[in-house]
């Protein structure tokens, strides 16, 4: 009697048994099973597969999904290899095709087909395994970014106010127009033999810097402050404007 109680009955031994030969099973199907990258690194425009590998028991059938879960809206396509049926899902597109051992094979790669996939293989147990898609760009990768182009693009136009600027305070600190007739360092007079002359047809700040053709504003400014530090009397007449009008 009171072995019979240390006994566990017969149903719960046949359980056991079964789950053991289960057990076995699927540790015989999933031994290996993993999903390959055909080419590891696939750019737009290339194929690629998703290949699957480890699978040693006979395929009943299989589903590929877009994303980790196994959802039916993110399902792609279940293919039978046995009776070679393919039924497409909420996420079908023409470009992915199914192979006999699971696999899939993408063609004609775009940037939005990135991401992580999903195989479902239904063999004497369900298998499941996650992938991830990278998908390189390489006009993505040659072309500028937008955060470059408009750093590029400010950068001019802070550099042509600064130029204009600059140009406006050395205006006003090396003199301003005179009266016509009284020789004014920046009155441009009339253009006489060898280039622009004041209205006596003396050398003037004008003139000068014109003969010598600058190309930018900063170049006609820095030509505009050579003339006056190396001339003492034109500095003279610039640090007191009074003696411009009385010259």
């Amino acid at each position: 009697m009171l072995g019979r109680r240390d006994t566990p009955p017969l149903d719960t031994r046949l359980r056991v048994c079964v789950l053991a030969v289960l057990l076995s099973l699927w540790m015989e199907v999933t031994s290996g099973f993993v999903i390959q990258r055909i080419p590891e690194s696939p750019a737009v425009g290339q194929n690629v597969t998703l290949k699957v590998t480890g699978v040693t028991e006979t395929i009943q059938g299989f589903s590929w999904y877009k994303g980790s879960g196994t959802d039916s809206q993110n399902q792609i396509l279940f293919y039978s290899p046995n009776i070679n049926t393919l039924v497409p899902g909420a996420q079908y597109f023409s470009r992915a095709s199914p192979l006999p051992d699971g696999s899939l094979q993408i063609s004609d790669l775009v940037t939005s087909d990135r991401g992580n996939y999903t195989a479902q293989i239904q063999a004497n147990t369900q298998l499941q395994y996650t992938v991830s898609l990278p998908v390189y760009d390489p006009s993505a990768a040659a072309a500028p970014s937008a955060g470059v182009i408009a750093g590029a693009v400010c950068g001019t136009i802070i550099g042509v106010i600064v130029i204009a600027a600059a140009s406006v305070l050395l205006y006003k600190q090396y003199g301003t127009p005179g009266r016509r007739g009284q020789g004014d360092i920046w009155d441009p007079g009339e253009k006489r033999s060898g280039g622009y002359m004041g209205p006596r047809g003396e050398e003037t700040l004008w003139s000068w810097v014109m003969d010598h053709k600058p190309s930018t504003y900063q170049e006609a400014a820095t030509m505009a402050e050579e003339y006056v530090t190396t001339r003492p009397h034109y500095r003279k007449r610039v640090l007191n404007p009074i003696q411009v009008s009385a010259a």
